[in-house]
């Protein structure tokens, strides 16, 4: 008497090797590069305080980071990521030294002036503030962009630029008065604020 053998079709177990398995190795590579602790979200990190850090640093015209070691700067921004005002710390080196620089926001509305600042004689920054809504500063006259309240949320992006402004003895506003508004420190990654009023 034989014995009936019931067996999957011929290539079934190839068929799922070739379909299923690229699929999932698809999936776990895009986890670990793109997922919330990825490699390509390093730059943007939040603590379990739930403050975020923004690396920033000096880019190419290709947009690429160049390293200390070629004349670059870095620095990073922290801020709340939750929180009815935006508190934000930043901290950066490797700039020109005693030089006046200005400090942009940029949204997926609209880029805001909100500081101008001194870099010391190593070349460095450091800035502490709390904003109640975006808005320019008050050496912004032409071309104001209109406040924003920090309601919901908000996609935030820091640049830092080199102050191109007229040299004004005691002023505020007073800036380099060489023409030069390149970017000294831009975004390696954005970061998201959700204001709480």
């Amino acid at each position: 008497m034989s014995t009936r053998v019931h067996s999957r079709p011929a290539g079934w177990a190839s068929v799922v090797w070739r379909s299923v398995v690229p699929a999932v190795v698809t999936i776990v590579v895009a986890i670990f590069l793109y997922g919330p602790k990825g490699l390509m979200n390093r730059r943007s990190s939040s603590d379990d305080n739930g403050v975020t850090r923004i690396a920033i640093a000096t880019k190419d015209s290709a947009f690429n980071v160049v390293p200390p070691s070629k004349g670059g700067a870095s620095g990073s921004v922290w801020f709340r990521s939750r929180a009815p005002a935006l508190t934000l710390q930043l901290r950066a080196a490797g700039l020109v030294p005693s030089k006046r620089y200005q400090l942009e926001l940029s949204t997926d509305q609209a880029v805001y002036t909100i500081a101008r600042l001194s870099s010391d004689a190593q070349g460095r920054l450091a800035f502490d503030t709390t904003l109640s809504q975006l808005a320019d500063d008050a050496c912004v006259v032409a071309n104001r962009v209109p406040p924003r309240p920090l309601h919901g949320r908000i996609k935030l992006k820091f640049w830092v630029r080199r102050d191109w402004s007229p040299t004004v003895a005691g002023s505020p506003c007073s800036g380099n008065g060489d023409k030069d508004s390149t970017y000294a420190l831009l975004e390696e990654n954005e970061g998201t604020f959700y204001g709480t009023h």
